[in-house]
């Protein structure tokens, strides 16, 4: 109990500073882009659609951390073709032989 009253008497002390104020620039014409999600799975979609049997395509990134990222959406993407088309994919994060970090989509 005594600790709940030194934090509660420590927060009392604290003041929060007034947010300054904001200005916005308005602009006219500034085309609608699509949805970020639609666009990222429409990509996928039609380049994972083209793909034969033993083919493949690469997607390179720039660091580990975001080729991670980018073979989890491809694996999202690939499992729901499957279930849509009957069509397997398998997805690996690889270093290409130019040293090139990268993710690797196949058809299978």
């Amino acid at each position: 109990m005594r600790n709940a009253n030194k934090v509660a008497s420590t927060s009392k002390a604290l003041v929060k500073a007034p947010a300054p104020p904001f200005t916005y620039l308005i602009e006219d014409n500034v085309p609608i882009p699509g949805r970020w999600r639609d666009r990222d799975r429409v990509s996928k979609f039609q380049t994972m659609h083209k793909l034969k049997v033993g083919q493949s395509f690469f997607v390179p990134v720039t660091d580990k951390e975001e080729a991670r990222k980018i073979a989890r959406g491809a694996r999202v993407a690939a499992n729901a073709v499957l279930r849509k088309n009957n069509k397997r994919f398998t997805v690996r994060t690889i270093e290409e032989d130019n040293n090139v970090i990268g993710v690797r989509v196949w058809r299978i």
